[in-house]
C-alpha cells in the first residue's frame, strides 16, 4: 500500500480520537512524537532506513497540517510567531540536538506561512487546480533527476528550483490540455 492511501486511511481514525478526547492539540503532540520517536528507531538504532520512510515515520508531517487546519484563525492571526518558533527550535535541533525532532514542525509551519503571506500564491491556482499534476508528475521528474545524477552533477539547489519550474509547467499543460477537458465533459 502506498504511504498516500495509509495516510488517508488513518485520518478518519485519528480524527476520532481527536474529536473523543476534546483535547485536539494534545492528541496531536502525540501523534507527532510518536512518529518521530519510530523514524529515530528506525533509522538510528535499527539502521532501517525503508521502514523509516513508511507511514509512522510520517505521520509528523501530517499532524502538523491537521493541527493548522483546525487552528486556522489562530495560525492565521499569529503565523509571524509560529515561524519564528519553529526556526528556533529547529536551530536548537541543528546545533545541540542530533535527530530530525522538529524538522516536520519547521517544514510545514514554513510552507504554510508563506503560502498565507505572499499574494502572488493565492492568485496562482485561483481559475485552475494543478494539484493532481503536480502530485501526478512530480514523482517521475524526480527519478529522472535522480537517474541523471543531476543532485550529484550540480548545484543541488539549482535543480531543485528547475524540478520544481519542470514540475509546475507539466502541471499546468496537463491541467489546460487534458483535465480541463475532461471535467468540462460533465
Amino acid at each position: 500500500m502506498k504511504i498516500e492511501e495509509g495516510f488517508y486511511l488513518t485520518l478518519p481514525i485519528l480524527f476520532y480520537f481527536i474529536k473523543k478526547s476534546k483535547k485536539e492539540t494534545l492528541v496531536l503532540a502525540f501523534v507527532y512524537f510518536i512518529s518521530i520517536l519510530y523514524s529515530y528507531i528506525m533509522l538510528e538504532l535499527l539502521h532501517l532506513p525503508l521502514l523509516e520512510k513508511q507511514l509512522p515515520g510520517k505521520l509528523a508531517y501530517f499532524a502538523i497540517g491537521i493541527y493548522i487546519y483546525l487552528n486556522f484563525d489562530f495560525f492565521i492571526q499569529n503565523k509571524k510567531a509560529f515561524l519564528v518558533g519553529a526556526w528556533f527550535l529547529f536551530f536548537i535541533q541543528l546545533y545541540y540536538l542530533n535527530n530530525d525532532l522538529f524538522f516536520p514542525f519547521t517544514l510545514g509551519i514554513t510552507v504554510l506561512f508563506l503560502a498565507y503571506s505572499l499574494p502572488f500564491l493565492n492568485k496562482f491556482s485561483t481559475k485552475a487546480d494543478y494539484t493532481y499534476g503536480i502530485y501526478l508528475y512530480h514523482f517521475p521528474i524526480i527519478q529522472v533527476f535522480v537517474h541523471f545524477r543531476f543532485f550529484q552533477r550540480y548545484n543541488p539547489v539549482v535543480i531543485s528550483v528547475i524540478l520544481i519550474l519542470i514540475t509546475y509547467l507539466f502541471a499546468y499543460l496537463s491541467w489546460h490540455l487534458v483535465e480541463k477537458r475532461f471535467l468540462n465533459r460533465k
